[in-house]
């Protein structure tokens, strides 16, 4: 169903109509697609903004809107826009803020250690008093759950605006491949006979340098990102950070180079991804729009990376 506005209708006729739009045609796309009990497709298709948009600048008398006009019209047209927006740059601050909230964390902790110490009671093994502020402030300091965390709010607003079944049809509709395919590939890696075969590997090299600790940092550094081009960065970056453990770490080199290390590799892996065309997450996500195959990778990246 296309919107249609009057040009002297002003804004409120094209505010009623941006909030009505969209949400009649995903009803509709909704019904077409089998999703029932008069949900919202989420997110909303981006012609529904097309048709909104020229509305409002045949509205203004201009060609085109800007994109602030652009952004305001979307707002309108679907509060899940403006509030998924400010959650997410709410979980960007969050994440800022985690080391704060860890020293609060151990803070707390420490108070009620003692609290304990003075308090004349005593407490069978396992169960002694914990600080509720601690727990809190150490589960919001914990970086892998910030993004979860703010997704709670999310779900909520999209209950809330387009309900329970939109909200619901939304989590099902996504797609968790990267995802899981990651979490798999760091597994199977960190896994003891990919640990054993990529160490024997990697020893090959350092055995050129009579496998000394600086011979295993080099090939450590160096083979290992490039090995990412085949067994995926995640892979590559979680056999690197084990062997960096067992043959760098382990003679307690100073806290600079412990981190100037770090960083490196962190650097060296995101640039060692780039020899095919399957194994860096960014690449993986356009290289199928893009036509980027291996020869492509290695004749314009690879090589490169090489060096």
């Amino acid at each position: 169903m296309a919107p249609t506005l009057h040009a002297a209708g002003g804004h409120g006729d094209v505010h009623a109509v941006a909030l009505a739009g969209p949400h009649v045609d995903s009803h509709a796309d909704a019904a077409a697609h089998g999703h029932g009990h008069g949900s919202v497709t989420l997110p909303t298709a981006l012609n529904d903004y097309a048709e909104l948009e020229a509305a409002r600048a045949a509205e203004l008398g201009v060609a085109e809107l800007g994109l602030i006009d652009k952004l305001k019209v979307r707002a309108v047209a679907d509060p899940i826009n403006w509030i998924a927006t400010l959650l997410f740059f709410g979980a960007i601050m969050h994440t800022f803020a985690a080391g704060p909230f860890i020293k609060l964390a151990h803070k707390f902790e420490h108070q009620q250690a003692k609290l304990a110490k003075n308090d004349a009671r005593r407490y069978h093994q396992g169960k002694d008093p914990v600080s509720f502020k601690a727990t809190c402030f150490h589960f919001l300091g914990e970086i892998e759950a910030i993004f979860g965390i703010w997704l709670i709010p999310l779900m909520l607003c999209i209950t809330v605006i387009h309900g329970w079944h939109s909200a619901t049809d939304y989590i099902d509709t996504r797609n968790y491949t990267e995802p899981l395919f990651v979490v798999v590939i760091m597994a199977i890696a960190a896994s003891r006979p990919v640990v054993a075969f990529a160490e024997s590997a990697l020893s090959l090299v350092a055995s050129l340098g009579k496998k000394s600790p600086a011979a295993w940092w080099l090939s450590i550094l160096i083979i290992a990102p490039l090995l990412g081009s085949f067994i995926t960065e995640p892979a590559a970056m979680t056999i690197a950070a084990l062997l960096l453990g067992h043959q760098f770490y382990c003679y307690n080199p100073t806290p600079t180079f412990k981190y100037a290390t770090l960083g490196l590799l962190f650097v060296n892996i995101s640039v060692g991804g780039t020899l095919t065309h399957f194994a860096a997450p960014p690449v993986l996500m356009v290289a199928s729009k893009w036509d980027w195959n291996m020869p492509f990778m290695f004749t314009n990246f690879g090589w490169r990376a090489i060096i």
